[in-house]
């Protein structure tokens, strides 16, 4: 059992091992996209599959053989041309769904020639890469998989991303399309041009945020009940008691790229201070001493989590939960993927989730989206594509297999599992929706890349909670 009480290994010593090995996974995040996670996910990558498995240029995806098809949408009309789009789905659940979504388009669009490439590796740091050194020469792919909002904002500065709300932003996409979907999808040169510039991307999925996974079986030997937690202290409360009352840790976490503990961070300050101040915080308004107190729990959970986090992505963690050695995790819900692969690990009977402590009325809002670069011009291929897309025929047959929902709300849900459907309708019911600052919707790159530092630095490498709070204040002041 990966205790972290092993009186061979102090907490700290890992956490600044986690520090030196984030540094790496951010060396590749500079230039033009300046997102990406660093780890085996990252900006909805695979989920379940692991990173580090190519180095950029790419292998052939073209989708034949896709499962589950569907009969929920509409052609998008049969063009031809050619194309090439990149993403980084290599393999688990991801690839399935790249593959099922590549299928439709083909189906639909016969005439079209089609190139897409898969560049895999450290949970889309290597996608970034590519994408920023063809942007640097003038070489941008047709399209590729990217995170919308203040993300994009580097691309619409330098006129890389074409205008595509009159051919492709139809009047069922605006009708049918969630409003944070049209918001974040419409991106003007800077920060403050969110929701009205021009339509620059087309979301295929969305993520949720603010899910705290659970080993059904862990917690009840524990004597624990997580669908009564209400605020952030009542997890760290029950960790405690797992850790008492079971030989299992009370949280799984791999600890390998800044992103894991900057989510969990971003989710314990709603889950405190509550949408507004988080949304305060984001806009470069936030509160010191709610900046403070998330990482101050946060700092108590990872007393409570596996010895070799630091070592570790989020899938191996992961599998703690899957293993009955962990009792929680947080992550977004593509971990939901891996367990569903797992035969014998069932939903509700041996995981569950619930909303993470505190925030029951919010869906931590994370999307995936296809840009067209703007030398396609007018291409009938790249149109065909980002069309098809948009469709609730592209949706159901990436989401139900990637994990995550339509960001259409049109899109039936009878080909969705019931923990999916479950998410779709959280996702029409809730208050607010906060965007990832992890994950690009939030903040703009530099500022994403800034606060990476600083949780990877002076959170995880110092552990001076000071430096922290002030670091985190000062990357969002005047940014956004």
């Amino acid at each position: 059992m990966m205790k972290d009480s092993d009186p061979g290994q102090s907490r700290r010593s890992y956490l600044k091992r986690a520090a030196l090995a984030s540094t790496v996974g951010m060396a590749g995040l500079a230039g033009c996209t300046g997102g990406g996670g660093g780890d085996d996910n990252g900006s909805g990558g695979n989920g379940s599959g692991g990173g580090n498995a190519s180095s950029g240029s790419g292998s052939s995806g073209n989708g034949s053989g896709g499962n589950g098809s569907s009969s929920n949408g509409s052609s998008s009309g049969g063009s031809s041309g050619s194309l090439t789009v990149l993403h980084g789905w290599t393999g688990g659940d991801g690839a399935t769904a790249l593959e099922n979504l590549v299928e439709g388009f083909e189906e639909a669009n016969p005439d079209v020639s089609a190139n897409f490439q898969a560049i895999g590796g450290g949970g889309n740091t290597n996608l970034d890469t590519t994408i920023s050194n063809r942007a640097q020469n003038e070489n941008l792919p047709t399209s590729w998989a990217d995170w919308p909002g203040l993300n994009l904002v580097p691309f619409t500065e330098a006129g890389l991303l074409a205008d595509v709300g009159e051919n492709v932003w139809t009047d069922d996409l605006r009708n049918n399309y969630s409003q944070e979907a049209k918001t974040y999808s419409q991106v003007g040169e800077e920060a403050g041009s969110i929701g009205s510039g021009p339509y620059v991307a087309v979301p295929i999925g969305s993520h949720r945020m603010n899910d705290l996974f659970y080993n059904v079986s862990v917690v009840e030997e524990a004597g624990v009940d997580p669908t009564s937690f209400s605020e952030p202290a009542d997890l760290l409360a029950a960790m405690k008691t797992v850790e008492e009352e079971t030989d299992a840790v009370g949280m799984a976490q791999g600890l390998q790229a800044p992103f894991t503990t900057l989510q969990l961070w971003e989710v314990v300050m709603q889950g405190q201070a509550g949408y507004q101040p988080f949304m305060d915080y984001i806009n470069g308004e936030g509160d010191e001493q709610a900046v403070r107190s998330a990482f101050e729990m946060v700092n108590n959970y990872f007393d409570h989590i596996n010895q070799n986090a630091s070592s570790v992505g989020f899938t191996q963690a992961n599998q703690l939960i899957m293993n009955g050695e962990a009792a929680f995790m947080h992550q977004g819900n593509w971990v939901a993927g891996a367990y569903r692969n797992q035969e014998g690990f069932e939903y509700e009977s041996d995981w569950n989730n619930v909303s993470f402590p505190g925030t029951d009325d919010m869906y931590g809002l994370h999307l995936d989206s296809f840009p067209m670069a703007a030398s396609a011009g007018d291409s009938g291929a790249a149109q065909a594509w980002l069309s098809y897309v948009g469709t609730p025929d592209a949706q159901v047959r990436f989401n139900q297999f990637k994990g995550s929902i339509p960001p259409r709300t049109d899109v039936p849900t009878d080909e969705f599992d019931p923990y999916l459907t479950q998410t779709i309708e959280d996702y029409n019911n809730v208050s607010n929706k906060p965007p990832t600052i992890a994950h690009g919707l939030a903040v703009l790159p530099d500022v994403h890349s800034e606060i990476d530092g600083v949780i990877t630095d002076s959170f995880l490498g110092s552990g001076d909670l000071d430096a922290a709070t002030q670091g985190m204040l000062d990357a969002v002041s005047g940014s956004n």
